[in-house]
């Protein structure tokens, strides 16, 4: 079963030394520049070819690796002795991740093998399937996890709050939206889950731990497991939020051109570095894209920072655990769910998202709005890699990208 979670220790779900992370999705949408790591910038660009390599192969290939080890482990923990409330549990744990790595080959790839039994030399050459049936494959797995995992808080082994969670986004890919509203309305009333007090604490090491937000993340704790993110994003800029973005962030009363980062959505502040913002590496001056060895944008990534660090290097053992699903996110698809089902105005809605405003300082809204929806998801998920999809799943990437 440690093998299975091992599998998510890739720059493509979650970081590895001084490569990327989950992170750079964002470079592959309006929010973000990648510097050319993994083809970011070109497949950002539209250019995917039979030659692609870079993230082209790696989605592919990660995901299809944790999916054969989901099938051994499937195939074997019966010879296993052990309590069968146990084992169900740990199946439990596996098809989850299973549904994870399915649900991100099908919204890259469409059509795919069906593969739900361990590999054997003889079925290496699978056919695809249908996507319909991946998606089938996808609900059947995530209904088994729903039934068998533990209602308790998040600790690293996912819950049934987790597979509630991963089931409501995938029903929202399908259009689904009464029965996404209802799953989330399960995680909302079953009161295990909350909002973080602090919103930057949900990406740094400190504030990760015993926190009631997070609903699967891909675990880190130095020594043992490390990353170089402090590194690669924090110092080097490798990869990094554009202007146009920035200037999304909504400017507040008593906003002006002359002081452009004031009096504006404090989640700008708290997920982005920008020009004379308090940097480690400037104490004095502030930060300054300049002084970073990567960065075309003239911002920084702030979010998964550890702002204190003035040092970083090869030897900096970076452990932010990387979020895949936290309860802002179910939230907001609540409320996108209620909204496309025709009930955006009820009091629920209205709270879910107000709660999310209130924690950052941001006035309440008295209406829900399609365009409300999508900026709430665009800043308060900036940098966690749901833009891409959401752009999909819109069917509005073709445009904005």
């Amino acid at each position: 079963l440690t093998a299975c979670y091992g599998r998510l220790n890739t720059t493509t779900f979650g970081s590895v030394s001084t490569g990327g992370c989950v992170v750079f999705w964002d470079a592959l949408t309006d929010n973000m520049y990648a510097n050319n790591y993994l083809g970011f910038p070109t497949i950002g660009n539209g250019v995917i070819q039979s030659t692609s390599g870079g993230l082209i192969a790696n989605v592919w290939n990660d995901s299809d690796k944790g999916i054969n080890t989901v099938n051994i482990f499937l195939e074997n923990v019966e010879n296993c002795e052990m309590s069968e409330k146990k084992k169900d549990v740990y199946k439990a744990e596996a098809r989850f991740l299973r549904a994870f790595w399915y649900m991100h080959l099908v919204m890259c790839y469409g059509d795919l093998p069906k593969r739900i039994e361990a590999p054997t030399i003889e079925d290496i050459l699978m056919p695809r399937s249908p996507e319909s049936e991946i998606w089938e494959q996808i609900f059947i797995d995530l209904d088994y996890a729903i039934e068998k995992l533990p209602d308790e808080k998040y600790a690293g082994h996912v819950v049934k709050g987790s597979a509630l969670a991963l089931k409501t986004k995938v029903l929202l890919f399908n259009e689904r939206w009464a029965e996404a509203a209802a799953t989330a309305g399960q995680i909302m009333s079953s009161g295990i889950f909350s909002l973080h007090p602090d919103y930057q604490e949900n990406f740094i090491r400190d504030g990760q731990d015993n926190n009631h937000e997070i609903m699967f993340s891909v675990k880190y704790l130095a020594p043992d497991m490390w990353h170089g993110t402090d590194l690669t994003l924090g110092f080097w800029g490798g990869c990094a939020p554009i202007p146009q973005f920035v200037d999304f962030y909504e400017k507040l009363d008593g906003w002006n051109e002359a002081a452009p980062y004031e009096n504006r959505d404090p989640r700008l502040a708290m997920s982005v570095f920008y020009p004379g913002s308090p940097w480690a590496y400037d104490k004095e001056n502030g930060f300054s894209s300049a002084k970073m060895n990567n960065n075309n944008t003239g911002f920084g990534l702030k979010k998964y920072i550890h702002t204190e660090v003035d040092d970083a290097g090869y030897t900096t053992e970076s452990d932010q655990d990387f979020v895949h699903l936290r309860y802002a996110d179910v939230l907001l698809m609540y409320a996108e769910a209620m909204y496309k089902d025709g009930k955006g105005n009820e009091p629920s809605v209205l709270d879910a998202v107000n709660n999310i405003r209130n924690r950052v300082g941001m006035y309440p809204v008295t209406s829900i709005t399609e365009e409300l929806i999508r900026y709430e998801r665009r800043v308060e998920l900036a940098f966690e890699g749901h833009r891409y999809y959401d752009l999909k799943r819109w069917k509005i990437a073709h445009i904005v990208i």
